[in-house]
């Protein structure tokens, strides 16, 4: 009778553990489909050999550019099982393959690799060589982690990642398309790899897996579509098109606006869209399906988004999560008049149709200078960023922020894409890795809404007014008035209902050099070969204090990301208090650092948002800079220009249209309804099970032993305990 009750005791604490595992092994169970003869036999057919050529250069995992002497470069170093990704530090793999490698790196080195980035350069470098040796590593590399993914039940690393598995799906294409012809076909390696590909289309459709909310569940229906397209013999080819194009409708109606933007809250993460965009519709025209006509409008737009915000230089404004420094180039598709989309293609050059362009769907505003009237090498762009759509990606807190490039130069810019798994990352993504104003120590999930409060650009002239409400009646307000092709005057204005703290970091690019300048106010900025600097002047109410910084971590300023690795950048942090404080800044472009002021900007005149009076006073004559309620006026001492002015617009009303796309998340968020990823919480929850149980069982040896008449009653009570402990965990705690 008591080996009973002990034993039931055992099975109920084994229950509850089970209980805890059983929805994550579930959750990421898929059938391995049986893979017919014929099915290989017509995989070997369809489509043919030009598509799967041009299905090889569909990738989806993180670009990996790699000139052709790289290549072969790269992949003598996996043969000898080193791994060199760039940006990376070189990491020994096992060869073919050693599952404790998915625990190596950062967090991105972590994720190519589970991409199978070690296979692909060695396909992509016989690709270019014909060397065997490729290959045949290639292969036994796949098969190998074939073999092991197929055994796991739990997830380990980055090994069913959403954007892994995707990434996955076209190495195995691209090895398909390699060995599908070859003499030493083998059809044991055939199945094996249709096996895997078909596991990993199930697991992508599977309705628990899909990320709906970023572009990382468009690269999950653009890996449906791969499959489609490269396998079409597969029996679960069809469904996967059906279901990705009906989750590409849904996400369609939030993922970019109508104006073409996507709403991620990136320069970079446009230029990621656009190209998965790009291949979405060229996947639809190989699949003879017909794109609804939004999406192509949304398409062309968002291709003239990309030519206002793509610098000659090929670099991007630094907004959001976006890496400094010249990007891959983006290519592009052309749609015909019925609809079909071209090969993806290099751009053959990104030329903004208008100087000055106002998004205030998205929220963005983008002002050229000289576009026409000179190359690449005296073009400016001012582009100022306030768009948040919450829940979508890549947000960083850098509402209000401002970036200008000139003259192939980045002057003013924030930190940028930190690295995951560095330092830092927590302070780029809250206000301290933007140059927008911003309370001390504000959390970058403060509840806050900025609106666009007035707007006018004509050539010359141009001035935007945008307002912040944040956290507990803390409310910021920058003004920029942007003069000639060369001098931006920056209004930052605070108000409070609680003493505290307003602060704005004015982050430089890592080449440039500042210093203090000759005259009152006055910091320098200058590029190494000292053709060009840039006066900055900052003058402040009551209370401000300024200080330079460069590479610091305490407090967080003066960084920028340049090719996935953080730089250390020139920056002056600037601090005020929090209630009626005010901040006027400076920024002009000097040619060959010829200094263009006589003595220091002075505030003549300071009465709110829409009342104020700033000199400059300039070697060749004082310019005055004036609001009066929407008027901006330039008067200009020099008389080259004669006076000059504008009249601020308000904004449009906005409501209806970022009601629909808000409405459109919202109905996606409750149509999709994303596993939570509790891996972490159900380790350690099982870890301090074990540790009750084992508890559990000394503490009844021990009152056994002094009272046996007590077994039995204690047995019960410790059953009657787990079930109701593990009730509670399953349905409350791990909520499944």
């Amino acid at each position: 009778m008591n080996i009973r009750y002990t034993l039931a005791a055992y099975l109920t604490a084994a229950l509850v553990l089970l209980s805890i595992w059983l929805p994550e092994a579930a959750h990421y169970h898929v059938a391995t489909p049986s893979i017919a003869p014929a099915v290989i036999d017509r995989s070997r057919a369809l489509p043919p050999i030009p598509v799967m050529r041009e299905l090889a250069a569909l990738n989806l995992g993180v670009e990996v550019d790699l000139s052709a002497p790289e290549l072969t470069r790269t992949a003598d170093k996996i043969t000898d099982g080193l791994l060199q990704l760039p940006g990376y530090a070189p990491v020994a793999i096992g060869i073919p393959f050693d599952p404790s490698d998915l625990d190596k790196g950062l967090p991105t080195w972590r994720l190519q690799f589970a991409s199978l980035a070690a296979p692909e350069i060695l396909l992509d470098a016989y690709a270019v060589s014909g060397n065997e040796v490729y290959f045949t590593l290639a292969r036994d590399m796949i098969l190998a982690w074939i073999k092991y993914e197929k055994r796991q039940w739990l997830p380990r690393g980055f090994l069913w990642n959403d954007h892994a598995i995707a990434a996955r799906v076209t190495v195995l294409a691209k090895f398909w398309g390699a060995c599908r012809a070859r003499g030493d076909f083998s059809p044991e390696v055939a199945a094996s790899v249709l096996e895997a590909v078909s596991r990993s289309g199930e697991m992508l459709a599977k309705e628990g897996h899909f990320t709906f909310a970023t572009n990382h569940g468009i690269m999950q229906n653009l890996a449906l579509l791969h499959i489609a397209t490269a396998f079409p013999a597969l029996p679960a080819a069809q469904r996967f098109r059906q279901i990705a194009f009906d989750r590409l409708r849904d996400q369609m109606a939030f993922f970019l606006d109508d104006e073409g933007i996507v709403l991620e809250h990136s320069a970079g993460y446009h230029s990621h869209g656009m190209v998965l965009l790009g291949k979405a519709l060229r996947y639809l025209t190989l699949n003879d399906m017909a794109p609804p006509p939004s999406w192509l409008s949304k398409y062309e737009k968002g291709k003239e988004f990309m030519a206002m915000i793509h610098r000659p230089d090929g670099s991007l404004p630094i907004y959001g999560n976006t890496n400094g420094g010249r990007r891959p180039d983006t290519p592009v598709t052309d749609i015909d008049s019925q609809g079909r989309a071209s090969a993806l293609h290099p751009a053959k050059e990104w030329h903004p149709a208008a100087a000055h362009a106002l998004y205030p769907v998205a929220g963005y505003s983008v002002w050229w200078d000289n576009l026409a009237s000179a190359g690449p090498p005296g073009q400016t762009q001012t582009v100022m960023a306030w768009s948040y759509y919450p829940g979508h990606g890549h947000k960083l807190a850098d509402e209000m922020s401002l970036l200008l490039w000139s003259g192939n130069q980045t002057w003013l810019t924030n930190t940028g894409y930190w690295p995951y798994g560095v330092w830092g990352r927590d302070e780029t993504y809250s206000w301290e890795g933007s140059n927008a104003p911003h309370l001390a120590g504000e959390p970058r999930n403060s509840a806050r809404r900025t609106e666009l409060l007035g707007y006018a650009a004509q050539e010359g002239l141009a001035a935007s007014h945008l307002r912040r409400t944040g956290p507990d009646g803390y409310s910021a307000e920058r003004q920029v008035v942007h003069l000639g092709s060369d001098l931006w005057l920056v209004l930052d204005r605070a108000l409070d209902g609680i003493p505290r703290k307003t602060t704005t970091t004015w982050t430089f690019y890592p080449d440039l050099d500042l210093s203090r300048g000759a005259l009152a106010d006055e910091f320098r900025l200058s590029r190494r070969q000292r053709d060009a600097c840039m006066a900055t002047f900052v003058l402040g109410s009551k209370g401000t204090e300024i200080s330079t910084l460069k590479g610091s971590k305490t407090p967080f300023a003066g960084w920028v990301v340049v090719g996935s690795q953080p730089v250390p950048a020139p920056s002056l942090l600037v601090e005020q208090p929090s209630g009626g404080s005010w901040a006027v800044t400076l920024l002009a472009l000097e040619q060959d650092c010829r200094e263009r002021f006589a003595a220091p900007p002075k505030v003549l005149a300071g009465n709110g948002a829409d009342g104020w009076k700033v000199s400059l006073p300039l070697k060749n004559g004082a310019v005055e800079v004036e609001r009066t309620g929407a008027t901006v006026l330039v008067t200009d001492g020099s008389g080259k220009t004669g006076d000059r002015q504008i009249t601020l617009r308000p904004a449009p009303d906005l409501t209806a249209e970022r009601r629909a796309i808000d409405g459109s998340f919202q109905s996606a968020a409750m149509k999709y309804k994303k596993y939570p990823e509790l891996f972490e919480y159900r380790s350690r929850l099982s870890y301090l099970l074990l540790g009750v149980f084992l508890f559990q069982e000394a503490a009844v040896a021990v009152c056994i032993g002094r009272a046996r008449t007590y077994r039995i009653p204690l047995r019960m009570l410790g059953i009657a305990a787990w079930i109701v402990g593990g009730s509670l965990i399953y349905l409350v705690y791990l909520k499944v």
